[in-house]
């Protein structure tokens, strides 16, 4: 793919987000550092294509065209060039477009069923199966039967795409073989892929396969590359399921203390009791060491520490509720705005309507991030009707004198909350609550100051 930037506007609008990403993704400061630090680890030096453009070519990935005109080093346009070439590093080998385009371009369509102990594949070429294979679902499995394929097929790695469904941890070996082969993994939702097939019947492991890899032929154009989440975000989201299961054990116990009192004897109860006190009294010890080693984790990326800061400048939001939000987020990597998580967690309403005889009124969905829209409900609970004052409390008081439903209001706050939270992130700032609106005439005449 080859994406051309001819537009000089356009790029400077790159250039000062790509500022701003770098001074917290590798704490760079100085532009000039930001320029050499994107040609001495993700990109060649620029040469002429032939065209008048000038090409950089980036480590592993396609090619990408940004001007129009010769540049010379250290010039304007060059800093241009170099800044503009940052958005497109990081976590991410290419953009989204390039992901897209790249997907068209497949050949073979791999389905695998992934299992605790086995995956089972099916590979498709023009919705003809060509093979079936069964293995174990370990990293050297996995990368063993890659190599073993691209032999086999007589294609290259390039024309082969992998789809498979997200499964949890069970996907952590064919994450990393897929990542150390350069291969193109496709980890679509299990709900997705059921709701495709219509009416089916009979259900097996290789079944799943041929189905997940018609589901790929079929919706190929839909494809995004899966890429493996930073080391400490990725320990940070194991530690926080295991937090939680902790967490409800100990609450389990805890209420036997008082609700099993009346249904045994006083000397059955004293004995119970010494027991569940000390399950108590260890899990509350596990729970202490988890959340200290999250702080460390978090202290060690100095994104997720700068990103929880911002977001701690929120009202509503503390130490949990940020460290939840940029686990479930992958550090506001996975959703391009507050809507889109609004939708994931569940707080965006839909009507159901049809004809003249369903007139439902609009509610939220069901199938949601439980967990996420919990932590966020307590938050908007805690600034609407704790807080004596603030806008929240007297939003809240407002409209439910008006008539509206204490619920539909204490959503509208989480809503509110999500937004502030994603609005502080893009713009790297901690929350003002006595914000000075700027018009954009003004806005507009101020130069672009880059530093």
């Amino acid at each position: 793919m080859l994406t051309t930037i001819s537009r000089a506007d356009y790029a400077w609008s790159v250039a000062e987000s790509a500022i701003r990403s770098m001074r917290h993704l590798h704490d760079i400061d100085d532009t000039g550092e930001c320029c050499n630090f994107a040609i001495d680890n993700y990109y060649s030096q620029p040469k002429d294509n032939g065209t008048g453009r000038y090409t950089i070519h980036g480590k592993g990935k396609d090619p990408y065209t940004f001007f129009d005109r010769p540049v010379s080093v250290g010039s304007k346009a060059w800093i241009r060039f170099c800044l503009t070439a940052l958005r497109f590093i990081g976590n991410e080998p290419a953009s989204k477009v390039h992901q897209k385009d790249n997907a068209k371009m497949k050949k073979i369509f791999v389905g695998i069923d992934i299992s605790k102990e086995k995956l089972n594949v099916c590979l498709m070429r023009d919705m003809d199966i060509i093979h079936e294979d069964e293995f174990e679902n370990t990293v050297k499995g996995v990368r063993k039967w890659l190599r073993q394929m691209v032999k086999t097929t007589g294609c290259c790695m390039n024309e082969v795409m992998l789809c498979a469904e997200f499964t949890g941890r069970y996907i952590y070996p064919l994450t990393v073989a897929c990542h150390d082969e350069d291969a193109f993994l496709w980890m679509e939702d299990p709900t997705r892929i059921k709701n495709s097939l219509g009416l089916t019947r009979g259900k097996s492991d290789p079944i799943d396969a041929r189905r997940i890899a018609e589901y790929a032929a079929r919706y190929k154009d839909k494809a995004m590359a899966y890429e493996l989440p930073e080391k400490e975000l990725a320990s940070l989201r194991i530690l926080m399921t295991d937090r939680e299961q902790v967490l409800s054990d100990r609450k389990k116990y805890a209420a036997q203390l008082n609700d099993q009192k009346r249904f045994m004897s006083d000397e059955d109860y004293a004995l119970q009791c010494k027991i569940w006190k000390s399950i108590i009294k260890e899990l509350q010890k596990q729970l202490d060491n988890i959340d200290k080693k999250v702080d460390e984790l978090v202290a060690e990326n100095k994104r997720a520490s700068h990103q929880m800061e911002l977001l701690k400048s929120v009202d509503g939001v503390g130490k949990r509720v940020a460290i939840a939000m940029i686990v479930c987020t992958d550090a506001f990597t996975r959703f391009d705005n507050a809507r889109q998580f609004n939708c994931y967690a569940g707080m965006a309403p839909f009507t159901y309507t049809s004809g003249k005889s369903i007139q439902s009124k609009a509610k939220v969905s069901q199938r949601a991030n439980k967990h996420i829209k919990s932590l966020l409900h307590m938050a908007a609970l805690s600034v609407a009707t704790r807080m004596k004052t603030g806008e929240y409390a007297e939003y809240y008081k407002r409209r439910c004198s008006e008539g509206k439903h204490p619920l539909c209001v204490l959503n509208i706050i989480r809503a509110k909350i999500v937004s502030r939270m994603f609005a502080v992130i893009k713009r790297d700032k901690e929350y003002a609550r006595n914000y000075e609106r700027v018009s954009i005439e003004k806005k507009l005449s101020t130069p672009l100051q880059i530093s």
